[in-house]
């Protein structure tokens, strides 16, 4: 199905082929935006929608050449190339699931929470986001975890490349070697870096330095959605909007740290202690608590905990994170506030500017419920030094 519909929820994919016609056509989408592109009048790169129209690529260099990948096969018509990013996006998110059937005993939870889960095929598949790509290739770096740092780190490479929250993962895997391969730890990590840099380093050298260039501007973006803007909506009037940004983001990353703990001590007894079950659960702790803590965040940024959770064995956390999720799915699928009809569009707005940021902040609470009740962390890092479960 998600073949053989365009894809809905938001305008990114527009972004993602007009980013990648620009490569192929010999300019740089890091520096040059769509609506100046050819003059405004490419067939392609003129159907970018606000607010994307004056914005260069935001996004990492591996998932700039996908881009120019599905812009060359896709000709000069802009639903050909379109297609092929969807062919992609398909294609990475019937990889992931393959990589999860290896990671993961329970199959049926696997399928319950990633294959057929409208909150990753609304999203993230049909809306054919970047993020699926991204989940994918973390997945395959944690699947080499265990017995290929090198090739861990070249995964982790492309995965960060693709866009760059997905560089978390790393500290996940890094983390776990020091406590279950406390004796190869070093190895290890110095195999993973030289892997990273096999990747990164070609790859900034063939689009640039100043592929991040963009990070500075985006990472000061609060959505509609977070609580984060409950708090923009309290200061704003009183204070200068660079302080009110920079509170926001200082407070925000207080709270990712917390929720890190909430969900560590939550999710404790929850996984194997086996280097793919740790690395697994570590992953989904810090990817998590970052997305629910960031300022900006969108329904589809949570592709990897919904990749992750399987590991876990079922628990209130998966309660929280599926209501908060459906929510978020309401506030922004459909999120084109193009050619949506007045009703419709005054209810997604009401959901997504009153109702999501409460939700929000009512699942951190809850979430720190959880990891208050949930045993010492200590106690599952111990276990797994000790190869118990």
């Amino acid at each position: 199905m998600a073949l053989l519909t365009t894809p809905f929820g938001s305008a990114d994919h527009l972004n993602y082929v007009a980013y990648g016609r620009i490569l192929v056509q010999g300019g740089d989408p890091y520096t040059q935006a769509p609506l100046a592109w050819h003059g405004g009048h490419d067939p392609v790169t003129s159907h970018v929608e606000p607010p994307w129209t004056r914005t260069p690529s935001i996004y990492g260099p591996f998932a700039t050449l996908l881009q120019a990948l599905s812009a060359y096969l896709g000709g000069n018509t802009l639903r050909q190339e379109v297609w092929v990013w969807q062919v992609l996006v398909v294609a990475s998110w019937l990889l992931a699931r393959h990589l999860l059937r290896d990671l993961v005993a329970d199959h049926g939870r696997v399928d319950l929470l990633w294959t057929v889960n409208p909150l990753v095929l609304g999203p993230g598949v049909l809306g054919a986001h970047v993020d699926v790509v991204a989940t994918a290739l973390v997945l395959l770096a944690l699947r080499l975890a265990e017995n290929h740092p090198l090739l861990t780190g070249g995964a982790l490479g492309l995965a960060a490349t693709t866009k760059i929250t997905y560089a978390v993962p790393a500290a996940a895997v890094v983390g776990v070697w020091g406590v279950v391969r406390t004796s190869t730890v070093a190895r290890r990590v110095g195999a993973l870096v030289v892997g990273l840099l096999v990747v990164l380093v070609p790859l900034h050298l063939l689009l640039g330095r100043h592929v991040y260039d963009q990070l500075e501007r985006a990472r000061r973006s609060v959505s509609l959605a977070t609580p984060g803007r409950l708090l923009v909506d309290v200061l704003q009037d009183h204070l200068a909007r660079h302080t009110v940004r920079s509170v926001v983001f200082v407070l925000a990353a207080v709270v990712a740290v917390l929720l890190a703990w909430a969900l560590a001590r939550a999710t404790n007894d929850l996984a194997p202690a086996t280097v793919p079950g740790q690395t697994m659960r570590w992953t989904f702790v810090l990817s998590t608590a970052y997305t629910l803590a960031a300022p900006y965040s969108l329904p589809w940024y949570d592709a990897l905990t919904w990749a992750t959770l399987p590991a876990l064995a079922a628990s209130g956390v998966d309660l929280v994170l599926l209501g908060r999720a459906t929510v978020m799915a309401v506030a922004y699928v459909p999120g084109r506030v193009v050619g949506m009809t007045p009703g419709v569009e005054r209810a997604t707005m009401w959901v997504r500017r009153s109702l999501t940021p409460w939700v929000g902040l009512a699942a951190w609470l809850a979430l720190a419920v959880l990891g208050r009740r949930g045993g010492p962390v200590r106690r599952a890092s111990r276990s797994a030094r000790d190869g118990r479960p």
